[in-house]
């Protein structure tokens, strides 16, 4: 049998199986799993304070395990607002694994008494030392030298309970921690430990006071008095006393750390500006200074980006080896591991290093930062504030965007910021840790103005952010900032400051350009609401810490068995059309021994990936969808498929993939024909009008079984290098059912560059995309098509199209009405665009200027061909005569040259 003849069979060999196991021939893995075991529901009183008589109830479920002899125990604490129901799927999936669970509603949540002291050491943390008493009493519970073996595990106000409770009862045999705080006071107010008063980060505190207020319980909600008076005092603009340390203390790890004996696994999320890295740097070494053993990992999540407990593999991984005497996890030979995100490479990594660095890294890379000084203004009330982050939601330039431009326009007020910026990095690198810089601040100095009479210092905020620049995109680093309080003298002399921006992590590719933004206001922070204005500078060098770190092992393994019940028609349609397509391959090679050249002397090997001659698809009542539609793809080009809604787009690809037979015209793709089923599509990836995922499935699971349905080889798949493009992290685990729609469209791209397709097309690949998001698909794109592949990507959006694409065919009403490279169609490159304060001076001060041409497009905007003038001439021109310039554009834009062209076609 020949090759094509055995793949084929082994395609719809493959497709049967498959179908055959969907519909019943799989076990279900829940079958064969033991008895769950017993569940009870309790209180247990504890002391309503300390010395008090008086008690209050803590709401608890216990889950115990099949097996009939005592087993670990684990002891789970919930996150702000959350109670015991919040962490019944983790009791229920440890239990599986054979512990003992012990899930409770802290007080002053859920079902327990009691009020909120913030996991204070009297309150909440000696609530959890009477529930280890509990476990410690119960048969089913393993004791070593008479005290239970006892892991606690907590992410967020259940995380820092959960280091309090590790480090001060010497039953807790380990400890694992996620997206939590290290001291309260300066994770709340930053900077409330230097000699300047804090910044109040109103914002997320604000939020989490909300979360626990209730109509019935008062001003307050559920906190204690102390807490109640401390927030109304700080939200009404008070400082930090010593008494609020003092009670900020005792609900802060760092006062008990030092004690840690139990080994301890640190989770920290890189989307988190409510503890960030900082918190889990002064964890990790205060552990490591008491001598236990310390694990760090920094994951792609965080209180902004949607997960809260790093990787499940990871928890458990650790809670085998420290209470079952399992294999030992990582830590041993590599403490530290990160995650460098999709928005800076394309694709997630992680990297794991021999030992943990803090926030300084290895290493360093420093850059020169070129700019002028600016004057700033702190505007009176301190309004409008700039958005650089929302709560819950992280970085504005994955919120903004999706609301619209003009927002986005306004989220940074010019007076309000200074900005520094490098010249284009040489060579790629990795940040990892927090990027220091030396800024200069002083009050202005002003010719026309007496200068002032106070002597006394003068105190401003400024917020500083870290942003990259890359292919017309410009998106925060990390998303967060760092507030600095400065106090500067009143006779004008500088003052210093060594800032230290927020710890985070980012691969920078060659050509980025790195800015440092410096901002009088934040949305997120409690801004000075006194206006102000004063200078800031600075003449030294960006320090952006590295690590030296290498990429961890990949797991392989097959795919777990499980039964797929109520799978849609759709898929049964797709397996059975597989199947045919099999049989018709088997036919044709029957027919033709080997595919024939398209055109004489041109050989599949090096014939174009696609062609495409008189196209033309008509549907009922007469409806031309493509109308003789004819181009050429060439190998390595990103090629926009451009056009309005209902351009034909979507229908062109559809025939083109074989899932639409035209009525005229011939596909071409490596110089074989085309028609449902060729065997030239292999070579093709494709996400058009959807992927018809399997809801009730994890994400992984779908791409598991879309690549086995192929019937191609697993080995083939390059699976790990899709999932680190859909950059799903833990959630890649998840039911698909319960994903947004930015998450569905990452795991439709994933899904299409299964394999690595010579040929890629993707339809409308940014729907539901996030701006980041699409800033890292621009970049994955123009690699992937650098490496001698092609990318075909349908698009209505212009500037997505332009910012992406090497070329471009324009499509209007079914027709082909352009096609060429990008900066051919978007005209003449010597033409300038200029936004001026005085667009009628600007024209007129270019008259000087031989054969120059001006013509006003808007009140502020002026088109300029400057014939054989320099733009620096045309720009000196206008600057003599004392116009503002605020941008300098060459070559229209794509959308105007777009829009000319569907203009003549009727369609505006």
């Amino acid at each position: 049998m020949s090759r094509s003849h055995s793949r084929g069979w082994r395609t719809a060999i493959g497709a049967v199986l498959l179908f055959v196991l969907s519909i019943g021939g799989a076990v279900p893995v829940a079958a064969a799993a033991q008895p769950e075991g017993a569940s009870e529901s309790f209180k247990v009183a504890v002391p309503s304070a300390p010395g008090s008589t008086a008690t209050v109830g803590i709401d608890v479920d216990l889950y115990l395990p099949s097996a009939s002899r005592p087993a670990p125990a684990v002891l789970l604490a919930h996150g702000f607002g959350g109670s015991k129901r919040s962490l019944a799927k983790d009791a229920e999936r440890l239990r599986r694994e054979g512990y003992v669970v012990m899930a409770y509603s802290a007080r002053g949540f859920g079902r327990s008494g009691g009020r909120i002291s913030l996991d204070a050491l009297d309150f909440e943390v000696s609530d959890a030392k009477r529930l280890v008493d509990v476990l410690a009493s119960r048969p089913e519970v393993e004791k070593r030298n008479g005290d239970p073996v006892v892991g606690v595990v907590g992410a967020s106000y259940g995380g820092a309970l959960a280091l309090m409770l590790g480090a001060t009862d010497p039953r807790i045999d380990t400890v694992v921690a996620a997206i939590t705080w290290n001291d309260l006071a300066q994770a709340l107010v930053p900077q409330a430990d230097s000699a300047m008063p804090g910044v109040f980060k109103q914002a997320w505190a604000t939020q989490l006071f909300g979360a626990a207020a209730s109509p019935f319980e008062g001003a307050c909600g559920r906190f204690t008095a102390a807490l109640c008076t401390l927030y109304t005092k700080l939200v009404g603009g008070g400082q930090l006393d010593a008494a609020d340390r003092t009670l900020l203390e005792a609900s802060s790890p760092a006062s008990v750390l030092g004690k840690m004996t139990a080994p301890t696994l640190l989770l920290q999320g890189r989307q988190d500006t409510l503890f960030g890295f900082d918190q889990a740097d002064a964890n990790a070494r205060q552990i490591a200074a008491a001598g236990a053993e310390v694990q760090v990992s920094w994951f792609a999540g965080g209180h902004d980006g949607g997960q809260i407990a790093g990787t499940t593999a990871e928890v458990d991984e650790w809670l085998s080896a420290h209470l079952k005497g399992g294999s030992s996890p990582r830590s041993a030979s590599e403490p530290f591991s990160f995650t460098v995100p999709a928005s800076a490479r394309g694709f997630a990594e992680t990297r794991v290093a021999a030992r943990y660095p803090g926030l300084d890294g290895t290493g360093a890379k420093t850059l020169p930062l070129k700019g002028r000084f600016g004057i700033v203004i702190n505007p009176p009330g301190g309004l409008p504030a700039t958005i650089s982050s929302l709560p819950g939601i992280g970085s504005v330039d994955s919120v903004i965007g999706g609301i619209g431009s003009g927002i986005a326009g306004t989220a940074v007020q010019p007076a309000q910021q200074a900005k520094f910026a490098t010249g284009a990095i040489s060579a790629p690198f990795v940040l990892a840790g927090s990027p220091t810089v030396t800024v200069d601040v002083r009050l202005p100095r002003f010719r026309d103005r007496a200068p002032a009479t106070s002597t006394a210092p003068v105190e401003v905020l400024l917020f500083a952010q870290l942003r990259v620049s890359a292919g017309g995109s410009d998106v925060a680093v990390g998303g967060g900032v760092a507030p600095i309080r400065v106090s500067l003298p009143a006779d004008g002399s500088a003052t210093r400051v060594q800032v230290r921006l927020p710890a985070t992590t980012w691969q920078f590719e060659k050509g980025d350009t790195i800015a440092l933004s410096l901002r009088t206001t934040d949305a997120g922070y409690q801004g000075s609401p006194t206006s102000s204005a004063f200078v800031v500078n600075t003449e030294g060098t960006l320090s952006l810490p590295t690590v030296v770190a290498t990429a961890p092992a990949v797991g392989g393994g097959a795919p777990s068995t499980a039964a797929l019940i109520g799978i849609p028609i759709v898929v049964l349609l797709g397996l059975i059309l597989a199947v045919i397509a099999a049989l018709a391959d088997r036919r044709r090679d029957r027919v033709v021994p080997a595919p024939a050249p398209s055109r004489a002397g041109v050989r599949p090997d090096d014939a174009p990936p696609l062609v495409i001659r008189g196209l033309t698809k008509d549907y009922r009542a007469g409806f031309r969808a493509v109308d003789d539609l004819t181009f050429t793809v060439e190998r390595g080009q990103v090629l926009g498929l451009l056009g309005p809604n209902g351009a034909g787009k979507t229908t062109a690809l559809r025939m083109v993939t074989g899932l639409l037979r035209p009525d005229a015209g011939e596909i071409e793709i490596f110089g074989e024909r085309v028609s449902p089923g060729s065997r030239v599509l292999t070579r093709v990836g494709c996400s058009i009008e959807g992927p018809g995922f399997l809801s009730h499935l994890s994400g992984r699971r779908n791409l598991q079984l879309f690549w086995a349905a192929s019937g191609r080889p697993r080995s083939e798949a390059r699976l790990d290098e899709a999932l680190a493009i859909a950059d799903l992290g833990t959630a890649v685990n998840r039911r698909v059912g319960g994903y947004s729609q930015g998450m569905k469209q990452r795991l439709a791209i994933a899904q299409a560059m299964l394999g690595m397709p010579e040929l890629l097309i993707l339809d409308e690949p940014t729907n539901g995309l996030d701006p980041p998001q699409i800033f890292a698909l621009r970049g994955v794109l123009r690699r992937y098509a650098e490496t001698g592949r092609t990318v075909i990507v349908s698009s209505h959006l212009l500037g997505e199209v332009e910012q992406t694409c090497s070329d471009v065919v324009v499509m209007a009403r079914g027709r082909l009405i352009a096609a060429g490279p990008v900066a051919e169609l978007a005209g003449d490159n010597n033409e300038l665009t200029l936004e001026v304060t005085d667009v009628d001076a600007a024209a007129t001060a270019l008259l000087g200027l031989d054969g120059v041409e001006a013509s006003i497009l808007t009140e502020g905007t002026l088109r300029v061909f400057p014939s054989q003038n320099s733009a620096e001439s045309v720009v000196a021109a206008i600057a003599a005569a004392g116009v503002g310039i605020r941008s300098v554009t060459r070559g229209r834009h794509l959308e105007e040259t777009f829009l000319a062209m569907v203009g003549s076609e009727g369609i505006v």
